[in-house]
Protein backbone atom coordinates (compact mmCIF):
# COMPACT_ATOMS: atom_id res chain seq x y z
CA UNK A 1 0.00 0.00 0.00
CA UNK A 2 2.61 2.76 -1.15
CA UNK A 3 0.34 4.95 -2.68
CA UNK A 4 -1.93 5.63 0.39
CA UNK A 5 1.51 6.26 2.21
CA UNK A 6 2.60 9.17 -0.17
CA UNK A 7 -0.63 10.84 0.08
CA UNK A 8 -1.01 10.53 3.71
CA UNK A 9 2.63 12.12 4.39
CA UNK A 10 2.02 14.61 1.81
CA UNK A 11 -0.95 15.82 3.60
CA UNK A 12 0.25 15.53 6.51
CA UNK A 13 3.41 17.60 5.57
CA UNK A 14 1.72 20.20 4.22
CA UNK A 15 -0.57 20.48 7.14
CA UNK A 16 2.95 21.23 9.21
CA UNK A 17 3.97 23.63 6.94
CA UNK A 18 0.61 25.73 7.82
CA UNK A 19 1.35 25.43 10.88
CA UNK A 20 4.17 28.10 10.08
CA UNK A 21 1.39 30.64 8.94
CA UNK A 22 -0.01 30.42 12.93
CA UNK A 23 3.32 31.32 14.40
CA UNK A 24 3.90 34.44 11.64
CA UNK A 25 0.37 35.62 12.08
CA UNK A 26 0.66 35.24 15.99
CA UNK A 27 4.04 37.23 15.78
CA UNK A 28 6.01 34.38 17.51
CA UNK A 29 8.04 34.02 14.75
CA UNK A 30 9.78 37.30 16.22
CA UNK A 31 10.12 35.30 19.27
CA UNK A 32 12.15 33.03 18.78
CA UNK A 33 14.37 35.31 16.45
CA UNK A 34 13.08 35.26 13.15
CA UNK A 35 12.71 37.96 11.44
CA UNK A 36 9.26 38.35 9.06
CA UNK A 37 10.96 38.58 5.69
CA UNK A 38 12.97 35.17 6.43
CA UNK A 39 9.94 33.72 7.80
CA UNK A 40 7.67 34.87 5.40
CA UNK A 41 10.14 33.84 2.00
CA UNK A 42 11.02 30.87 3.31
CA UNK A 43 6.97 29.67 4.10
CA UNK A 44 6.22 30.57 0.88
CA UNK A 45 8.84 28.00 -0.98
CA UNK A 46 7.62 25.13 1.60
CA UNK A 47 4.26 25.52 0.36
CA UNK A 48 5.38 25.63 -2.97
CA UNK A 49 7.59 22.40 -2.57
CA UNK A 50 4.32 20.68 -0.31
CA UNK A 51 2.22 21.45 -3.20
CA UNK A 52 4.19 20.03 -5.71
CA UNK A 53 5.10 16.76 -3.31
CA UNK A 54 1.04 16.49 -3.49
CA UNK A 55 0.37 16.50 -7.02
CA UNK A 56 2.92 13.64 -7.80
CA UNK A 57 1.36 10.95 -6.30
CA UNK A 58 -1.79 11.85 -8.05
CA UNK A 59 0.04 12.00 -11.46
CA UNK A 60 1.64 8.67 -10.40
CA UNK A 61 -2.38 7.60 -10.44
CA UNK A 62 -3.38 8.74 -12.93
CA UNK A 63 -0.74 7.37 -15.35
CA UNK A 64 -1.39 3.94 -14.29
CA UNK A 65 -5.50 4.20 -14.98
CA UNK A 66 -5.66 6.18 -17.56
CA UNK A 67 -6.30 3.77 -20.96
CA UNK A 68 -3.34 4.00 -23.62
CA UNK A 69 -3.19 6.85 -26.07
CA UNK A 70 -5.02 9.52 -24.17
CA UNK A 71 -2.58 10.44 -21.48
CA UNK A 72 -2.06 14.22 -22.47
CA UNK A 73 -6.07 14.55 -22.22
CA UNK A 74 -6.43 13.11 -18.88
CA UNK A 75 -3.49 15.48 -17.82
CA UNK A 76 -5.52 18.33 -18.89
CA UNK A 77 -9.00 17.04 -17.49
CA UNK A 78 -6.34 16.84 -13.97
CA UNK A 79 -5.17 20.25 -14.14
CA UNK A 80 -8.25 21.65 -14.84
CA UNK A 81 -9.84 20.23 -12.00
CA UNK A 82 -6.67 21.22 -9.93
CA UNK A 83 -7.13 24.78 -11.21
CA UNK A 84 -10.97 24.54 -10.18
CA UNK A 85 -10.08 22.84 -7.07
CA UNK A 86 -8.35 25.91 -6.38
CA UNK A 87 -10.39 28.56 -7.56
CA UNK A 88 -13.19 27.18 -4.80
CA UNK A 89 -10.76 26.88 -1.98
CA UNK A 90 -9.56 30.32 -2.56
CA UNK A 91 -13.00 31.61 -2.67
CA UNK A 92 -13.80 29.39 0.73
CA UNK A 93 -10.48 30.91 2.17
CA UNK A 94 -11.86 34.43 1.53
CA UNK A 95 -15.53 33.48 3.14
CA UNK A 96 -13.35 32.03 6.13
CA UNK A 97 -11.49 35.65 6.27
CA UNK A 98 -15.24 37.19 6.57
CA UNK A 99 -16.34 34.91 9.02
CA UNK A 100 -13.48 35.52 11.38
CA UNK A 101 -13.79 39.35 10.87
CA UNK A 102 -10.37 39.71 8.76
CA UNK A 103 -11.21 42.71 6.68
CA UNK A 104 -9.03 44.82 6.25
CA UNK A 105 -9.32 47.89 4.08
CA UNK A 106 -6.12 49.04 3.45
CA UNK A 107 -6.05 52.07 5.45
CA UNK A 108 -3.07 52.70 7.81
CA UNK A 109 -3.72 51.61 11.12
CA UNK A 110 -6.03 48.55 10.77
CA UNK A 111 -3.62 46.08 12.59
CA UNK A 112 -6.47 45.25 14.62
CA UNK A 113 -8.06 43.43 11.69
CA UNK A 114 -5.91 40.59 11.58
CA UNK A 115 -6.27 39.46 15.43
CA UNK A 116 -8.19 36.34 14.19
CA UNK A 117 -6.14 35.72 11.08
CA UNK A 118 -4.20 33.27 12.90
CA UNK A 119 -7.54 31.30 13.86
CA UNK A 120 -8.41 31.33 9.71
CA UNK A 121 -4.43 29.51 9.35
CA UNK A 122 -5.84 27.29 12.28
CA UNK A 123 -8.13 26.28 9.97
CA UNK A 124 -6.51 25.57 6.99
CA UNK A 125 -3.90 23.96 8.96
CA UNK A 126 -6.52 21.02 10.04
CA UNK A 127 -8.06 20.83 6.37
CA UNK A 128 -5.73 19.08 4.57
CA UNK A 129 -5.89 16.22 7.25
CA UNK A 130 -9.83 15.73 6.11
CA UNK A 131 -9.02 13.54 2.46
CA UNK A 132 -6.63 10.89 5.29
CA UNK A 133 -10.01 9.65 6.83
CA UNK A 134 -11.23 8.82 3.04
CA UNK A 135 -8.18 7.99 1.85
CA UNK A 136 -8.30 4.47 2.62
CA UNK A 137 -11.41 4.02 1.12
CA UNK A 138 -11.03 6.25 -2.15
CA UNK A 139 -8.33 4.74 -3.30
CA UNK A 140 -7.61 0.82 -4.24
CA UNK A 141 -5.66 -1.55 -2.03
CA UNK A 142 -2.81 -2.27 -4.66
CA UNK A 143 0.81 -1.33 -5.06
CA UNK A 144 1.72 1.94 -6.83
CA UNK A 145 3.55 -0.39 -9.62
CA UNK A 146 1.03 -3.22 -9.57
CA UNK A 147 -0.70 -2.53 -13.53
CA UNK A 148 -2.57 -5.26 -14.09
CA UNK A 149 -3.91 -6.44 -10.62
CA UNK A 150 -6.90 -6.96 -9.45
CA UNK A 151 -9.16 -5.10 -7.57
CA UNK A 152 -10.63 -7.28 -4.92
CA UNK A 153 -14.04 -5.79 -4.16
CA UNK A 154 -15.98 -8.54 -4.71
CA UNK A 155 -15.31 -12.66 -5.43
CA UNK A 156 -13.44 -13.59 -8.41
CA UNK A 157 -14.32 -17.15 -9.39
CA UNK A 158 -11.53 -17.87 -12.15
CA UNK A 159 -9.02 -14.96 -13.15
CA UNK A 160 -6.55 -15.94 -15.39
CA UNK A 161 -4.55 -14.40 -18.56
CA UNK A 162 -7.62 -14.11 -20.90
CA UNK A 163 -10.75 -15.92 -18.65
CA UNK A 164 -13.67 -13.96 -18.41
CA UNK A 165 -14.50 -12.97 -14.79
CA UNK A 166 -17.97 -14.43 -14.15
CA UNK A 167 -18.54 -12.10 -11.07
CA UNK A 168 -19.16 -8.43 -12.63
CA UNK A 169 -17.64 -6.56 -9.13
CA UNK A 170 -13.77 -8.00 -9.24
CA UNK A 171 -12.52 -6.66 -12.49
CA UNK A 172 -8.73 -6.09 -13.52
CA UNK A 173 -7.37 -2.22 -12.16
CA UNK A 174 -7.85 0.00 -15.09
CA UNK A 175 -10.26 3.11 -15.82
CA UNK A 176 -12.46 1.36 -18.15
CA UNK A 177 -13.46 -1.52 -15.28
CA UNK A 178 -13.12 1.29 -12.54
CA UNK A 179 -15.99 3.40 -13.45
CA UNK A 180 -18.59 0.32 -13.69
CA UNK A 181 -17.91 -0.40 -9.92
Amino acid sequence: MELPLDLIFSNVLVSCVHMWGILIYSRYNLKIGIPDHTFALTTAAMFSITHQWMWMPNILLLGQLCPAGVEATMYALLAGCHNLGNVIASNCGAYLLLCFGVNPSGVPGESAEFASLWKASLVATALPLIPIVLLFKLVPDVKQGDKGSELKVGKVTEWEAGATVTDRKSTRLNSSHLCNL
